[in-house]
């Protein structure tokens, strides 16, 4: 099962549904929660369209705040369980697995005011029987101190109020692979400030279930929130839970030119000699192809850093 949950900060911007739609061909998920919308149902169902997604469940956003989508495709058995302006609670119906699976996009209150009521609706919406729950999106809190760069530190007791209800609903973080930090201000100076508030959790029946679960955290270029991908893959199963994948296509991400390293290999491999004398065109396709495959072993190492 391959799904992804983005605070995309509005979808009435063209380059945000543009990044999304890049999004779904490089990644292939079979669901995407998206939060803060900022729109209705008539532009959610565009956009679903758009990205040939075919089923669709929207919470409206009020006036300019707010709004959340929950789409997927008709190859996976999705049923809506419950909804509120906060989160989008969906129940997963698998033939090969006779649980059904609780999959819940949650959004908590930007307010920090409003902290409480976010742990109420997440004891709210554990699921009352033993089912496999997995709960992912924006959660607007840190859990520890180090997940925190800039600004004022969190009060203890706030951090430990989430960390408690996470407890108490049986939730643990399933990790991540990439950046720690999730959001940033993009601010400069002694205002820049970056936490990790979103965040993928699941409860032993989930971790029980899926042998593998890995949380990848995306760059994105038109929110201050990353978008986060969750591949899970059932025990005993070699590829994606619904079908096999085709194989992922290279594309330069335009993140990684701020590293050093991904310009060292770009210059060092249009600089090298050929070794075979034939046609121009052979010899650039020859570098093209070495080019790919260094950048492909290089950024396959930056999550592992």
């Amino acid at each position: 099962m391959i799904g992804l949950s983005w605070n995309c900060r509005g979808l009435g911007n063209p380059r945000t549904v543009r990044e999304l739609n890049l999004l779904m061909r490089s990644k292939y998920p079979d669901f995407i929660f998206l939060m803060e919308t900022k729109c209705g149902r008539k532009m959610i169902e565009e956009v679903r369209n758009n990205l040939q997604f075919d089923c669709s469940f929207v919470v409206g956003s009020r006036g300019l705040s707010g709004g959340l989508a929950f789409l997927w495709k008709s190859n996976v058995d999705f049923s809506l369980e419950n909804y509120s302006h906060n989160h989008i609670s969906m129940v997963l119906t698998q033939e090969e697995i006779p649980q059904k699976i609780l999959v819940t996009g949650f959004y908590g209150f930007p307010e920090t005011s409003r902290r409480g009521e976010s742990w109420n609706l997440l004891r709210m919406i554990k699921p009352r029987e033993d089912k496999p729950w997995l709960c992912l999106g924006d959660f607007n809190e840190i859990m520890h101190h180090h997940e925190k760069v800039g600004a004022a530190s969190r009060p203890y007791p706030q951090m430990e109020a989430f960390r408690m209800s996470m407890d108490w609903c049986g939730l643990s973080d399933l990790g991540y692979e990439g950046s720690k930090y999730t959001w940033c201000n993009n601010r400069e100076g002694d205002q820049f400030t970056k936490e990790r508030l979103d965040r993928a959790m699941g409860n032993l029946m989930w971790s029980d279930l899926f042998c593998e679960c890995n949380i990848n955290v995306l760059t994105a270029q038109t929110s201050d929130h990353s978008p986060l991908l969750v591949n899970a893959r059932k025990r005993g199963m070699r590829s994606s839970c619904f079908e096999t994948r085709r194989k992922k296509i290279f594309r330069f991400e335009a993140s990684w030119n701020v590293h050093e390293a991904c310009n060292n290999i770009i210059k060092s491999t249009w600089s090298s000699q050929d070794t075979v004398q034939d046609l121009k065109m052979n010899s650039i396709m020859r570098k093209l192809n070495r080019c790919k495959e260094s950048l492909k072993h290089w950024s396959s190492s930056l999550g592992k850093k």
